[in-house]
């Protein structure tokens, strides 16, 4: 954003460049706006949501095919001609509803043959839920009146206006528009969606519980395999704030908390303690999905607005388990989890591996740390011998300098193995300057040594920069003692005997 800001001509800060910043780095309006107002720089923020509202038109586009600008007028056709649709998927999860649209290669179709292909449907009503709020969207079939199989719903979407899309990949039998069909939504993906989307509530407040209420939201993905979470913490928490975390979500799970489900304006909900996320655009009366439970040994409470689907109560989901957690940009954190069945399986091939080390390592499971640290040390043993093996101290290596003495040697070694060469080396060269170098992936590493008797004259740090700005290079640094750094290769390397031959 600084580097944006300095190329800024005028008062205005350009609405597109402030989506780039939201959509590629992250970046929330809200805080660019802050930035800008302090700059004295204004933004239009009403273009800003149109370019938003153009781009998730151009991102539905192209799910029909290639030419962005015919899908984006199909689906503004589309939003002119017919009214929303009715989505009675909380109550329901098959229905028979009126084809009321056939979309095939950027065009409306009153039918089609059975075919190969993507196609998109929009019914007048609809058990599917589409894909939002970092939910995806729901599978199912379609059935004719008779029963018969017509088509596999594999993913469920929506443009403005909460129409929704239903995509097939292929059609086994011939379909018309106004004829009536029957949805089922796949049950047992679902449920596993349900479940996690309601894991992700619980996780929220635990978050909230344990690292403070400051945590709030940014992003996160609910699917039948996993959840993902991402939030705004500075720092890390440690191992044992996770555990207490995961352990708050599993006792709520065990509560078999019941779902609550009200409708209100939003204003009315967050007076209540619903947590809303910044950004989102709600309808006037808002759902809120609330998990509260309260009596003299356990209190929880959580109250957001959510358009997702829940299971009915918490005991549904099963079993919760962090399986990471980690950085996704400065100030926002990420936890996946698995919740179920999903989450026993990932505890069961846990054990089957610990089992299998332990039979590997012929150990118990009380020694069996015990046995790895041992092992490991064994093998760093190795290695320090083996690259002892490998040194060929060589006195022709000693650079004629009238002012330093100077052990030079090009190794083929890795970079991670300089320090490593120089302590063995200096033992039998105890006295004067070492310096190793290694060239990898187009880039000279440089390690540098100074014997006890040398520092009164000259330390690794000073000799380390020389030899990296001779190179090219900038920077080096470490001890007095030890000292390394980096260039990138260019013909001065072949130059560089020379060059320390004349180093004072």
């Amino acid at each position: 954003l600084k580097k944006e800001l300095k190329k800024i001509k005028g008062k205005e800060f350009p609405a597109e460049l402030a989506f780039k910043l939201y959509d590629t780095y992250g970046f929330p309006v809200d805080v660019t706006q802050n930035i800008l107002n302090e700059k004295k720089l204004s933004l239009d923020l009403k273009k800003y949501y149109q370019i938003i509202k153009i781009n998730k038109m151009n991102q539905i586009g192209t799910w029909a095919g290639s030419g962005e600008k015919k899908n984006s007028e199909i689906f503004l056709k589309l939003k002119n001609e017919i009214k929303k649709t009715k989505f009675i998927g909380y109550e329901k999860k098959r229905c028979t509803s009126k084809l009321l649209k056939i979309i095939k290669g950027n065009k409306f179709l009153n039918s089609i043959p059975s075919k190969k292909g993507e196609l998109i449907l929009v019914f007048e009503t609809t058990p599917f839920y589409a894909e939002s709020g970092g939910q995806v969207g729901d599978t199912g079939k379609i059935l004719s009146k008779d029963g018969k199989l017509l088509g596999i719903i594999n993913n469920t979407k929506k443009i403005d206006g909460d129409i929704f899309l239903h995509f097939l990949n292929d059609n086994q039998f011939s379909m018309k528009i106004n004829e009536t069909f029957e949805l089922m939504v796949d049950e047992e993906r679902r449920d596993k969606i349900s479940n996690n989307h309601s894991a992700t509530h619980l996780l929220h407040e635990s978050l909230r519980s344990i690292l403070g209420d400051h945590v709030s939201q940014k992003g996160s993905l609910v699917n039948e395999g996993k959840l993902r979470f991402d939030f705004t913490y500075n720092g890390q928490p440690s191992h044992d704030e996770i555990l207490k975390i995961e352990k708050l979500v599993n006792s709520s799970i065990r509560m078999n908390i019941g779902v609550k489900i009200d409708f209100m304006p939003v204003k009315d909900a967050i007076k209540n303690g619903a947590i809303a996320l910044f950004g989102e655009k709600y309808p006037d009366k808002a759902r809120v999905v609330s998990f509260i439970y309260r009596n003299r040994k356990y209190n929880f409470f959580s109250k957001e607005l959510c358009g997702g689907t829940h299971a009915d109560s918490t005991g549904q989901i099963g079993l919760f388990k962090i399986i990471s957690e980690s950085s996704v940009s400065s100030g926002v954190r990420r936890v996946e989890a698995m919740t179920g069945e999903n989450a026993n399986k990932h505890l069961n091939d846990k054990l089957m591996l610990f089992e299998e080390i332990k039979l590997l390592l012929k150990a118990s499971e009380k020694d069996l740390k015990e046995k790895i640290v041992n092992l490991k040390d064994e093998l760093n043993k190795l290695r320090r011998k083996t690259s002892e093996i490998k040194i060929n101290f060589n006195r022709a290596n000693i650079i004629n300098n009238s002012h330093f003495n100077v052990y030079f040697e090009k190794t083929n070694t890795s970079n991670k193995e300089l320090k490593n060469m120089c302590d063995l080396i200096r033992k039998k060269f105890n006295s004067g300057i070492i310096i190793i170098t290694t060239l990898q992936d187009n880039k000279v590493s440089v390690v540098v040594s100074v014997s006890d008797d040398y520092l009164k004259k000259i330390n690794a740090v000073s000799v380390v920069k020389k030899v990296i700005e001779f190179l090219g290079g900038t920077g080096g640094g470490g001890r007095d003692d030890l000292a390394q750094g980096g260039a990138p290769f260019s013909h001065k390397y072949d130059d560089l005997e020379s060059f320390l031959t004349r180093l004072k």
